[in-house]
């Protein structure tokens, strides 16, 4: 649907009239969005669309909600703090043109504990901090994936997201993994000894073009980073970086905030 196209609400409005909603550019963008990341919060929304403040992006969202083209529900984290996410509705995908990929949870169910839902916010934090500016001439990223299935035949990884960096030079590609403090060391026994074969076996250059890769770890605590990398550094010194989601936060996903496996020098992507 061409942005300005001119929506009924799936309700009325409380004082009886019937509000029309006009579709801009940034509402699309939001809605084309959402496939890929899936759940969103006002923060995130804000940023995508993007909207100026969060107060806009709360109003938008709500206005979206009506119209049918989101799906809202009330995400309350493993601490008890409760915020409003939102997902494509079938009718928000049709008028983007894009495939749904919806969160199978009632609309407005309040989403207690959720894992899943907390583990989508967290990768889609990492791709808001991925892609926000960098100066004239600096790195991006393009090509972000996700994954419903192992990307390997003989390696069952199954990343949280991969993407590409592209800098004047060359293209960098990388896998992302989220860790929010969930998986057990075995568990990552598994993914690294998958990562390792998958480099080794040729079948990264024959599915996605080019020759290497690199593993971005974060994490949600210092200690825990600290702990995964000394466990990792156990079976191999390559592949991997890690980070934390509050470095990422508060000092740029670009910025000197990478430790490899051995080691205290932190270093940035480029």
């Amino acid at each position: 649907m061409p942005e300005g196209q001119t929506l009924k609400p799936k309700t009325p409005s409380t004082n009886g009239s019937n509000v029309r909603l006009i579709l801009q550019e940034r509402d699309l963008r939001l809605l084309r969005a959402l496939p890929l990341l899936r759940i969103i919060d006002r923060r995130q929304a804000a940023f995508i669309a993007p909207f100026t403040s969060i107060t806009r992006a709360n109003s938008r969202l709500h206005k979206l909600n009506q119209a049918g083209l989101l799906k809202r529900f009330f995400f309350v984290s493993a601490l008890g703090g409760k915020r409003a996410v939102y997902s494509l509705s079938k009718k928000g995908a049709e008028v983007a043109g894009v495939s749904a990929n919806p969160l199978n949870r009632p609309a407005d169910s309040f989403l207690i504990g959720d894992k899943f839902v907390a583990h989508q916010l967290a990768i889609n934090d990492v791709y808001c901090a991925a892609v926000s500016k960098t100066p004239k001439g600096g790195p991006g990223i393009q090509n972000w994936r996700s994954f419903q299935r192992p990307v390997s035949l003989t390696s069952a990884i199954i990343p949280d997201a991969y993407f590409e960096i592209r800098t004047i030079e060359d293209i960098r590609p990388a896998f992302l993994e989220v860790d929010l403090g969930t998986e057990a060391f075995p568990v990552w026994d598994r993914k690294v000894k998958g990562y390792v074969a998958f480099a080794a076996s040729g079948e990264f250059e024959k599915q996605f073009g080019h020759s290497r890769f690199r593993v971005l770890v974060v994490l949600t605590s210092d200690a825990r980073m600290h702990s995964l990398r000394a466990h990792i550094s156990k079976t191999t010194f390559k592949l991997f970086y890690f980070s934390t989601l509050q470095k990422i936060s508060t000092e740029g996903f670009w910025g000197n905030i990478w430790l490899r496996p051995e080691g205290q020098q932190t270093q940035s992507l480029t």
